[in-house]
């Protein structure tokens, strides 16, 4: 299964802007069963749809995934550690030093 947290939210602006799942689905050229189970995160929407869908629940992007996008960087961010620790200790130090250059800089 997918990540439901988008589906939820797609549904709560559906609901929002007092639409239907006829209506979106309409809108969106897909069957009433795509939208419910885009709904219940049983499935994504490809991108075109997706934005389909945005524009017709009046939703930005950032409304729909705010925290979906936080979370692929912490995945992101424990897999570079997985891969950081089967360096020595001194390659690890230099990793570290550049990303405190990094982010000092900003």
């Amino acid at each position: 299964m997918v990540d439901a947290r988008l589906g939820q939210r797609i549904q709560m602006y559906r609901e929002k802007a007092g639409k239907s799942q006829e209506e979106l689905a309409e809108h969106v050229g897909v069957s009433i069963t795509s939208i419910s189970n885009i709904e219940r995160g049983a499935n994504y929407p490809s991108f075109e749809n997706f934005i389909k869908i945005l524009n017709f629940i009046n939703a930005s992007p950032n409304m729909v995934m705010f925290d979906m996008v936080e979370q692929a960087q912490i995945t992101r961010a424990s897999e570079l550690w997985d891969k950081m620790k089967s360096l020595d200790s001194e390659k690890r130090n230099k990793i570290f030093k550049i990303i405190e250059i990094l982010l000092d800089a900003e």
